[in-house]
């Protein structure tokens, strides 16, 4: 008897064992089964999600939308393109970040903004696209530090610059050889202008043959040669051949030979780079004017009070200027703003190299950008006079002593 009652005792025991266990298990299982949703909106709602909707409150996403205007032509390439290729960079590095890079004519983007359609958060553009700067907030001091003070300066603060080009002159080699033993330089030039130009033969015919073609694009390109001339240098009117655009005057000087020097910039040097690629390049000599530039591409920013927007802006412009960045710009032919690329600036491109040594070495008068077109088109025609007579010299002073 005694033996059964302990058997039996000790099934009791099993089976409240196994009661236990059940009851365990089936509240773990009820626990496993409630607890997990309820723990994930915890930990989601006090660690990741408060985390995430904290960086979204301070972070702007959408899109930021940048105008390029061409005022004046480039090296070679597109500064649009340009322009996209390095800042999609921006929307690598920043998720929900955008930057939309659109060309512009000046005409259209006058027309856009006195509308007031939808406007850009940024506009890049050069001389005489504005007057005044009543439409752009003032650049933060340590963005316009990173350029020299008087490119700084041609943007009276409000305009960043971002690239900018320079002057030249392009002459015959074997004219240069005949009238100035082979040297073209400041001295020479005024005496080749008086010894070429006017009617030459040309087979059985005879025409004018201009000593100096100078662009008519309605800013002061002059101004860079009457820094380098007395006035009257040239002799006489028709050794000047002032009408005509940029491209114009490039056939009439490499093609047709109607004139025997330009006036012209890096795109010029390009040009002439591509026509020696093709075997059809004059041969030529290049003298540098590093005194005066105004072919200066700055980038604005809009009036705007929306904090978390401008800190992307302010972000874009920094990048824009950044070492790398800027070094590309040879790519396109243009001279870098940053002072820091413009440390180890190199060109394939001899003339083009010269030209951006001689003229970051020298002390540039730069006008302001805030310049109307009508201001600089009577300057420019104050100029040539100039240049052939050697009136209205102050023209001349004032883009002298003019840097912003």
């Amino acid at each position: 008897m005694v033996q059964v009652t302990e058997t039996t005792g000790i099934k009791r025991k099993r089976r409240r064992k196994k009661l236990v266990v059940l009851s365990l298990f089936l509240m773990l299982c009820l626990f496993l089964w409630q607890a997990p949703p309820r723990l994930f909106s915890v930990l989601n709602r006090d660690v990741w999600g408060d985390q995430i909707d904290q960086k979204k409150q301070q972070t702007y996403h959408g899109v930021i939308t940048l105008w390029h205007i061409d005022n004046f032509e480039g090296g070679k390439g597109s500064r649009t393109a340009w322009l996209n290729a390095r800042l999609s960079a921006i929307e690598r590095r920043n998720e929900g970040i955008f930057v939309a890079v659109k060309t512009m004519t000046p005409e259209k983007a006058k027309a856009a903004l006195a509308s007031g359609s939808t406007l850009p958060d940024l506009i890049s553009y050069g001389s005489g696209m504005f007057e005044n700067t009543e439409l752009f907030m003032q650049l933060p001091q340590e963005l316009l530090a990173a350029v020299p003070p008087k490119l700084a300066a041609a943007g009276a603060g409000y305009a960043l610059p971002w690239c900018y080009g320079a002057y030249c002159i392009l002459a015959d080699q074997a004219l240069v050889a005949k009238h100035a033993d082979g040297a073209l330089n400041a001295e020479t030039l005024p005496l080749l202008l008086s010894k070429l130009g006017g009617v030459t033969k040309y087979g059985k015919t005879t025409r004018d043959v201009f000593a100096l073609g100078i662009p008519e694009n309605g800013l002061v390109p002059s101004a860079a040669a009457a820094k380098l001339l007395a006035g009257g240098a040239a002799g006489s009117e028709f050794s000047l051949r002032a009408k005509g655009s940029s491209e114009t005057l490039w056939e009439a000087y490499n093609y047709s030979k109607e004139i025997c020097m330009l006036l012209g910039t890096q795109r010029d040097l390009c040009r002439l780079e591509t026509a020696a690629s093709r075997e059809k390049a004059r041969a030529s000599l290049m003298l540098p004017l590093p005194g005066y530039t105004d072919l200066v591409q700055c980038i604005s920013v809009l009036k705007n009070d929306n904090e978390k927007e401008l800190k992307i802006i302010y972000a874009v412009l920094e990048y824009l200027l950044s070492t790398d960045v800027q070094a590309s710009l040879t790519d396109i032919g243009m001279f870098p703003a940053s002072l820091a690329a413009a440390e180890n600036a190199h060109y394939e491109n001899e003339m083009l190299d010269t030209l951006f040594h001689a003229v970051r070495q020298s002390d540039l008068v730069i006008p302001t950008v805030f310049m109307g077109m009508k201001e600089r088109a009577s300057d420019r025609e104050a100029l040539i006079q100039y240049l052939i007579s050697g009136k209205n010299q102050e023209a001349l002073l004032k883009y002298s002593d003019k840097t912003g």
